[in-house]
């Protein structure tokens, strides 16, 4: 289902016209395991780790080897590993692979494809020596997790400005069980915090790592 504004056809309903209640849509002839909203345009992921994009692509977004805006969930080109976990920003998308690698795609003009420039692209590019990565997520600017809890962020905000993944918190300092990235800031669960506190019957935990250090 889907509902709101579809000027940009991020609806996938196979218009460009607002939509006032949520209205059943027609995906894929795969089972759609899990749905993602940017912030003009929506990505599916099939059971056959398929991604399907539908809305704004004026950026490259929806990775179709096009910028032409699309009405109706259309496959994503350039991976051929089956895909984990997808995240939508503003303006790009981040692919995490069955296999742990990271590709993205999209607006570039922040740096938060992670390529190490801020070229526009098309098509999913991989993201060299980003490996072992449990979760992706990203707003304006980009993160990671790896499966040892380390956190990578890429991009410009207020860490400054990283144009290839950078590790802000090792496995040595912190845990990162779990996170996300909004339009310009980040959360993150520190699961080494979260065993101190509950041994200590806190009830409220402030985290004892900063990026800006």
């Amino acid at each position: 289902f889907s509902w709101g504004y579809g000027k940009n056809g991020a609806l996938g309903q196979g218009s460009f016209s607002n939509c006032y209640k949520p209205s059943k849509i027609y995906v894929s002839d795969s089972l759609v395991l899990a749905v993602e909203c940017g912030s003009q345009h929506s990505g599916f992921l099939t059971k056959t780790g398929k991604v399907l994009m539908c809305g704004a692509n004026h950026s490259g977004q929806l990775g179709i080897g096009s910028r032409e805006d699309k009405p109706v969930a259309t496959l994503m080109k350039g991976i051929d590993i089956p895909v984990e976990q997808i995240s939508l920003g503003v303006t790009h998308t981040l692919i995490l692979t069955q296999s742990r690698e990271v590709f993205s795609t999209g607006g570039n003009n922040f740096g938060q494809l992670g390529l190490g420039h801020k070229q526009t692209m098309e098509i999913p590019q991989k993201l060299q020596d980003l490996t072992h990565i449990r979760k992706v997520a990203c707003g304006q600017h980009s993160g990671a997790i790896s499966a040892d809890g380390e956190l990578y962020l890429w991009g410009t905000c207020t860490f400054g400005i990283h144009l290839t993944p950078h590790k802000v918190v090792s496995s040595e300092t912190a845990k990162i069980a779990e996170f996300d990235i909004g339009g310009s800031f980040g959360v993150a669960l520190d699961l080494s915090l979260i065993h101190i506190c509950r041994c200590r019957r806190y009830a409220v935990c402030r985290s004892r790592w900063s990026p800006y250090h």
